[in-house]
């Protein structure tokens, strides 16, 4: 094709037109779908990693398993599995990761090896010994932590589902723009929720009791939730 006639200097630039329409109404679709997609309460991006397996992986990496032999006992990748354990690290249970590798091993062998070998300036015997008996309880404590954050995403999708059943589209009488309203309420809620969840656990030694703390977090959440789900009743009660 002879590209320096008129006629194809045209026909180029009209295709750089068109060609950057189809682009732009490409995006614009896009970002439509992604903005209808939030409104409705969905999560985007990669979905994310089942609570179960982040809890074995944690108690797993507490007891002092390796990152590649943790990840191989879940689903979690080797680099998200260190991610967890450098969040573990740095929120100071690098002491519970610690003294899990001694766990495994037989109090009277603790014991003896302590004796012989143990060498620490800004640590006795006896300070090793209680965070050794500490390291348990911290476990148990980001468990229970743990099972609040599943305990409210379940709060959640119940609330959520909820709201959905009544929707004027599936045949309830609750108006579409609504339901997405209150159903992003109670995500900004279960989000309020996780995060104050979160900072107790990675900060799990900062607290008295962190275990009420955390509850207190969620049912505060679920609470808040079912008053929005109160404010409209089944359908065969609306009827």
């Amino acid at each position: 094709m002879d590209t320096s006639s008129a006629a194809a200097a045209a026909f180029i630039a009209a295709s750089e037109v068109f060609f950057k329409f189809q682009k732009q109404l490409i995006q614009t679709r896009v970002k439509a779908g992604l903005n209808k997609a939030k409104s409705q309460g969905k999560r985007l991006g990669r979905p994310p990693v089942p609570p179960s397996q982040i809890q074995i992986a944690r108690a797993e990496l507490i007891r002092g398993t390796g990152v590649r032999a943790t990840a191989r006992k879940t689903t979690i990748s080797p680099a998200s599995v260190q991610r967890l354990k450098n969040k573990l690290v740095k929120s100071g249970m690098l002491a519970a990761v610690v003294v899990g590798l001694f766990l495994s091993v037989p109090a009277p062998v603790q014991a003896g090896y302590l004796e012989k070998h143990f060498d620490h300036d800004d640590m006795t015997i006896q300070d090793w010994a209680e965070r050794r008996d500490h390291a348990a309880k911290t476990l148990d404590d980001v468990n229970a932590c743990y099972a609040e954050e599943m305990r409210l995403q379940k709060a959640h999708r119940y609330g959520a589902d909820y709201l959905r059943s009544l929707e004027e589209d599936g045949g309830g009488y609750i108006p579409t723009p609504v339901v997405n309203r209150e159903s992003r309420r109670m995500q900004e809620l279960v989000y309020l929720a996780l995060d104050k969840v979160r900072m107790i656990k990675w900060n799990i030694r900062g607290h008295t009791d962190p275990v009420g703390d955390c509850k207190k977090a969620t049912q505060d959440s679920i609470d808040r939730i079912l008053q929005i789900r109160n404010r409209y009743p089944p359908l065969s009660d609306h009827e």
